[in-house]
């Protein structure tokens, strides 16, 4: 994270660029900071979620929040992880990027599937 542990982003020129000189993983390169990207992606998924929990309350399918929380959190990784320093290793894809298509495929098929059976049932 911010501590420099060598999760941040590949070297920018943007004004907002950070270079970690005694991080875990030193740079003295402005890098991307991938972890403030992360944080802000993190609170707009908060927000959403928040949302769809006030209308839940209003009688939707249970467990549509996971399922969504699965999905958006999968997909912001998979996307942050473009910019990331961290190595490739399936099908060109870092290990993040491999488990956020599982989360966001995970999260596809039980909302699929809550949302069948809660149709079923309110037929």
């Amino acid at each position: 994270m911010l501590s420099g542990d060598g999760d941040y982003g590949v070297p920018t020129n943007l004004p907002w660029g950070m270079s970690f000189p005694n991080g875990v993983v030193p740079t003295t390169e402005r890098v991307h900071p991938t972890p403030i990207y992360e944080f802000l992606i993190w609170l707009l998924i908060a927000a959403v979620l928040w949302q769809m929990g006030k209308k839940t309350l209003n009688g939707e399918a249970p467990g549509r929040i996971f399922c969504s929380y699965l999905i958006l959190t999968g997909v912001a990784r998979f996307l942050i992880e473009f910019i990331r320093i961290n190595p490739r290793s399936f099908f060109g894809m870092s290990n993040a990027q491999t488990a956020s298509l599982v989360s966001s495929a995970a999260g596809i098929l039980v909302f699929l599937r809550i949302r069948n059976r809660f149709r079923t049932v309110g037929d």
